[in-house]
């Protein structure tokens, strides 16, 4: 008991951050739910567009390093297209986007 009188206030203070850390790791979070009918919103088209464009410059940068063939050296695909949702983590909604991006075969 001697020991808790002397330092009562690093036992406060303890006792604060316990109460702190239990706070924020047990508090209800706000959950978010994404639609298909948001708005989308003029920044986020630019966002869109910015990532592309680097995807694209990436990909050329990292094909001349690593000498591998870029985008535009690619062949076109051939023969009936691919069904896409067959590959693991591809749904239906993301097999209809990348055929409207021009990606319909596996080997792309």
């Amino acid at each position: 008991m001697n020991v808790l009188t002397g330092h009562w206030p690093l036992a406060l203070l303890g006792a604060l951050v316990v109460l702190a850390l239990l706070y924020l790791l047990l508090r209800p979070r706000q959950r978010v739910t994404l639609t298909d009918n948001a708005p989308v919103r003029p920044h986020m088209n630019v966002a869109k567009k910015a990532a592309t464009g680097l995807a694209a410059t990436a990909q050329d940068v990292t094909g001349s390093i690593l000498a591998a063939r870029d985008h535009s050296s690619l062949s076109s695909p051939s023969g009936p297209p691919d069904d896409l949702v067959q590959l693991k983590g591809i749904g239906p909604k993301l097999a209809a986007l990348l055929n409207t991006h021009g990606i319909t075969r596996f080997d792309q």
